[in-house]
């Protein structure tokens, strides 16, 4: 026997104030969490003769470049960036590449430790010829 009406709930109420402010709120707070884990798990390790630039969260990623060679290094600091501390370096290398650090707290310190290198690298070479 079919029914000579059938009363379907409406989408409306669910749409209510709370529910869709709540949505923009919560989907947002997913998403800068999700980005802070990925973030923490990121790191640029300088030695010697060598960077390690390491990331991931679940499956690793390592990339390793021979720190000789720098021929220069660039901070690119935006407004807030200045306000916050935070930047992105540009290490360039003879024949290796660029190494490219995107949002490091204290970039001018890294900087600085990259000239420092570069110093007492030409300061070896100057003495070992």
């Amino acid at each position: 026997m079919q029914p000579n009406y059938v009363a379907k709930k409406s989408l409306w109420p669910a749409l209510s104030f709370w529910n869709v402010a709540l949505f923009w709120l919560v989907v947002p707070l997913i998403i800068i969490i999700c980005k802070i884990v990925v973030l923490k798990f990121q790191q640029i390790e300088f030695y010697d003769q060598r960077v390690i630039k390491k990331s991931g969260v679940f499956s690793k990623k390592e990339r390793q470049f021979v720190f000789t060679s720098v021929v220069s290094v660039s901070v690119d600091q935006s407004f807030w960036g200045r306000i916050f501390n935070y930047g992105d370096v540009r290490v360039d290398l003879i024949g290796k590449g660029i190494i490219t650090a995107n949002g490091i707290s204290r970039p001018n310190e890294l900087k600085a430790f990259v000239e420092q290198y570069i110093s007492n690298e030409n300061l070896q070479q100057i003495v070992t010829n």
